[in-house]
């Protein structure tokens, strides 16, 4: 399945929401009552799941407000870290060594994360968890609401902690995520989830409005404030070509989180992908849920970001939003002018060396010793410093 939301930052209102796969209002299949009953609810109010990295984006807003770390703050991952006897790895085996707070949200660094929770403590985790309003209902105006599930702070033990800080051992819903996200980038101001804004009769006389409702804050302006900022930054340094937009601000964070069943990993994911726009002082946030990508590719900066992309794009259009003069001339300089070469049936080595010289970057997924995939594939037009990922 898919889902989209938009939210206006500011306000809580729900401006567009799908969810796939779905059915037409005008040809209902009442024929086959399982299907209908699986279409029928809207999964960014019933669903839950884990958010995986684009939770991360709390975790750090957290951590910023709480004074456990600060934008230059230095880290060391050499991919994994020890938690009550147990591995937790980073997503990159082989880690991303020394880091500033910056690079960690923009190496989406899950070592960086276990360290930020097990500072934030138990206590102030779990009071972040009820600011940002996950294990209970936002109140929106749609039946079938579901409250997430957050771990008892009884039984969470120190490896818990570590994992919740990274967006695993706690599930949410699409709306109840977005809706906090938006809290850290309009000042620090959680929203009351809104659809319907006026109802009025045949006349347009309105017979009820409503008016934006604010619940309580989550963080300071400041906190915001550094957190818009890194949420561009993630766009800038990884020269995101799927979230990039020349000429206009966005800022952005994916997620990949693995699925469970019977309380082990199954080899299946969910890619998602949670944007700003414009950056620097958002109006609207996005957010893209993809279970199960079925095209062999399953990163949120794969599956999901080009959505995200689309319908930005489509925001500009119909808002008919003018570019950022400075934004046009920094991403002129910025031209796509490296292509990506056939790395398939090459080794690991010999691959790493081509992308190392043409001045790109790498990941590597799967075990072996020749590439079987790539992305982007052979022949795409790269920025440089853009990252390839290698499939094994």
């Amino acid at each position: 399945s898919a889902s989209i939301i938009v939210m206006e930052v500011n306000t809580g209102e729900i401006l567009a929401m799908t969810n796939k796969p779905s059915f037409s209002l005008n040809d209902i299949p009442r024929d086959d009552v399982s299907y209908l009953n699986k279409t029928s609810k809207n999964l960014n109010i019933v669903d839950v799941y884990e958010p995986g990295s684009t939770f991360k984006v709390l975790t750090t807003a957290a951590a910023l407000e709480e004074k456990v770390t600060s934008l230059n703050d230095g880290f060391y991952d050499p991919g994994y870290r020890i938690v009550d006897g147990q591995r937790i790895n980073c997503w990159r085996l082989h880690g991303h060594g020394s880091q500033t707070m910056v690079d960690g949200l923009c190496n989406s660094c899950n070592s960086v994360f276990v360290d930020l929770s097990l500072r934030l403590g138990e206590e102030r985790m779990y009071e972040y968890f009820d600011k940002y309003g996950f294990g209970s209902l936002t109140g929106v105006d749609f039946a079938g609401e579901s409250a997430g599930i957050v771990m008892d702070r009884d039984t969470a033990q120190k490896v818990d902690l570590a994992r919740m800080g990274f967006g695993q051992a706690i599930a949410v819903t699409p709306l109840q995520l977005i809706r906090a996200e938006c809290s850290v980038f309009n000042g620090g101001i959680l929203m009351q989830p809104y659809f319907v804004k006026s109802i009025s009769n045949n006349y347009n006389n309105y017979i009820k409005e409503f008016s934006p409702t604010q619940v309580r804050r989550t963080v300071s302006q400041k906190t915001s404030d550094e957190i818009n900022y890194m949420m561009e930054q993630v766009i800038v340094k990884a020269n995101a070509i799927n979230a990039f937009i020349p000429g206009y601000r966005v800022g952005g964070k994916t997620g990949t989180s693995q699925k469970y069943e019977d309380g082990k990993i199954n080899g299946k994911y969910i890619a998602s992908f949670i944007g700003s726009f414009p950056a620097d002082k958002p109006e609207y946030a996005i957010l893209v849920v993809v279970d199960e990508p079925s095209s062999g590719a399953y990163y949120g900066s794969i599956v999901a970001t080009p959505y995200a992309k689309t319908v930005l794009e489509g925001i500009i259009d119909y808002k008919q939003i003018s570019p950022t003069e400075d934004i046009v001339e920094q991403t002129s300089a910025m031209a796509l002018n490296i292509e990506m070469p056939n790395l398939i049936g090459k080794t690991l080595s010999q691959a790493i060396y081509i992308i190392e010289q043409l001045g790109l970057q790498y990941e590597s997924d799967g075990e072996g010793g020749i590439i079987k995939s790539q992305y982007p594939q052979a022949g795409t037009m790269m920025f440089k410093k853009g990252i390839v990922v290698l499939g094994m």
